[in-house]
């Protein structure tokens, strides 16, 4: 049976799970970017540890769903993604370690991300974004189409050519949508624009387990 929180402990809110992120977000940039002093880091140290005590105090034991704090059995499809798994280290808005993409889909079903990364996604040589952190996002939101598409399933491959480095710090606009499907394979694509250019372009294989949705319906 899965664990749930006592009855002494509140669900957060989606609003209080989102400024908890947020801030957080904004705390791993700054231990990024940071020159204060050695005096004023220990103050900051000590005010996390005061945080960490706090947050510490209740601790919801698991397991762990990127749609919640509920099992899977209970997901409800819909066309607003990023309330379906809030907690997406890839674009959940209540995960601190995801980018902050904003989401919406088209009448064609076709799914649009807007970003602008910054220092803690950082990867060589200099001023480029990591090419772990377009995949991982490319993850997401190109089986965020495929859901819709048919569905949706497991990553069985993720193919991503990348064309151009991907710069910090300046609007990145990405765009996904479902190809295919062959039995339980489903294929979607995605590309990674910036300024109008294509920086980068994927493919994903995904295989639907019989359990999931046969997909999201237009509205």
């Amino acid at each position: 049976m899965a664990a749930s929180l006592s009855d002494n402990d509140q669900e957060p809110t989606p609003s209080e799970d989102r400024r908890l992120a947020d801030e957080l977000r904004e705390l791993i940039r700054l231990s990024r970017t940071s020159t204060a002093d050695e005096p004023t880091r220990r103050a900051a140290i000590d005010h996390l540890l005061a945080a960490r005590e706090l947050l510490g105090s209740s601790r919801y034991p698991g397991p762990f769903w990127i749609t919640g704090r509920s099992a899977f059995d209970h997901f409800e499809p819909t066309r607003d993604l990023q309330s379906l798994a809030p907690f997406s280290p890839a674009m959940g808005p209540a995960n601190p370690i995801a980018p902050g993409i904003e989401i919406r889909v088209t009448d064609d079903d076709h799914v649009h991300g807007r970003v602008t990364l910054t220092e803690a996604y950082n990867g060589p040589p200099f001023d480029y974004v990591h090419g772990g952190v377009v995949a991982l996002i490319y993850d997401d939101l190109v089986g965020m189409a495929a859901m819709l598409g048919s569905g949706g399933g497991m990553t069985a491959r993720l193919t991503i050519n990348y064309r151009r480095p991907t710069p910090m710090f300046e609007e990145l606009e990405i765009e996904a949508w479902y190809d295919r499907s062959e039995g339980r394979k489903l294929f979607a694509k995605g590309e990674m624009r910036c300024n109008g250019e294509v920086l980068t372009d994927a493919e994903g294989l995904f295989i639907r387990p019989d359990s999931f949705p046969a997909g999201i319906p237009t509205t």
